[in-house]
């Protein structure tokens, strides 16, 4: 039987989940790296951006693992561990876990080609792993923030002599970084 617990109880246990989405340079990592620095004591930083995290070593305090294989089972076991020892992890980027080396996407190509190219099969037999990903940052007893990139919108007009030229249609939804709040805080 499901009883009422007190709204104060079960907001002490809630745990920060975000995304911060943007175009490169946009200051993802750092205002996630604020963030941590206000929430929490011990922060870790999963790393898929070549290390470019650590250029923040001078300003905020953090532990570091570099992650070039981007399944999203290697972001799961990552996730597990900073679970045992952090109280803030920041997946820097997650978007590589999508289209990164090892990621969704390439797994739904290799799966399709095995599969005599029946990619709806391979988006089926994919999908537990995506949300293996998601199921463990959205239950992990760890505040949790996730960098994610945007990509800025081009066009190729003609100009008037015939020829293309690359020009800028501004920024998905926004010029800046978007900060996704749509579940900030989770129960666990």
């Amino acid at each position: 039987m499901t009883t009422f617990k007190n709204a104060a109880d079960v907001f002490k246990n809630l745990k920060l989940k975000m995304s911060i989405r943007g175009i490169s340079g946009s200051g993802k990592t750092y205002t996630a790296l604020t963030i941590g620095s206000l929430l929490g004591n011990k922060i870790a930083v999963i790393d898929t951006e070549r290390g470019k995290s650590a250029l923040y070593s001078n300003i905020f305090k953090f532990d570091v693992v570099p992650l070039g294989d981007h399944h999203p089972d290697k972001f799961v076991e990552l996730i597990l561990e900073a679970e045992k020892h952090y109280d803030f992890l920041i997946i820097d980027s997650l978007s590589h876990a999508w289209m990164g080396a090892n990621g969704i996407l390439e797994q739904v190509d290799k799966l399709t080609i095995m599969l005599k190219n029946n990619s709806m099969m391979a988006r089926a037999k994919v999908s537990p792993i995506h949300k293996r990903l998601l199921d463990a940052i959205l239950d992990a007893n760890i505040h949790i923030i996730v960098t994610m990139r945007a990509k800025k919108n081009t066009s190729y007009p003609l100009t008037n002599t015939g020829k293309k030229q690359l020009m800028s249609s501004g920024y998905p939804q926004s010029k800046k970084r978007v900060l996704n709040l749509s579940s900030i805080l989770t129960p666990k």
